[in-house]
């Protein structure tokens, strides 16, 4: 029997056909191996990290007494603000997680935007000392109702100057 070219494209075709077939079906199985060995390592690294976690994210000491010698040294009574105070090159540096952003309390910034920077000393000073990990976040509502947490300066700027 002597087979034309057609014919023989047709078996070719078959035989690739059915060589793909085969690859898909191995690839399919390898999928599903994978897929199982990844929900055992879930389960196996999900259970010791849901006990773990909050000792990764919560602060290791309490901020109560941070704030309580701060507002000690630095609460007067008027309170003393940043458009207040008698020195022009006081910076105090901390950051704004919700938004991302810096805060940069100084005598300039308070006059440029009071609603945000223009707060009292030991405030600034307290959100610029609470370093992640150690203190919890200041949260403060700004002069715009708007609630802001703020932590360490460092993070962004370790020296301001």
């Amino acid at each position: 029997m002597i087979l034309t070219n057609d014919e023989e494209m047709i078996d070719k075709a078959y035989v690739l056909l059915h060589d793909e077939m085969l690859r898909y079906r191995r690839g399919k199985f390898k999928k599903w191996i994978w897929l199982g060995v990844g929900l055992i390592f879930a389960v196996l690294v999900g259970v010791p990290t849901q006990e773990f976690a909050p000792m990764v994210f919560n602060a290791f000491y309490d901020k109560s007494g941070l704030k309580k010698v701060t507002m000690k040294e630095l609460h007067k009574n008027p309170p003393v603000y940043f458009k207040d105070i008698a020195v022009d090159d006081l910076l105090i540096p901390a950051f704004e997680f919700n938004q991302n952003e810096p805060r940069f309390y100084s005598k300039w910034f308070a006059e440029y935007d009071p609603g945000i920077y223009d707060v009292e000393l030991w405030e600034a000073v307290l959100s610029s000392s609470s370093a992640p990990i150690y203190f919890d976040p200041n949260t403060r509502t700004n002069g715009y109702g708007v609630s802001a947490v703020l932590i360490d300066g460092g993070i962004i700027c370790n020296n301001p100057s």
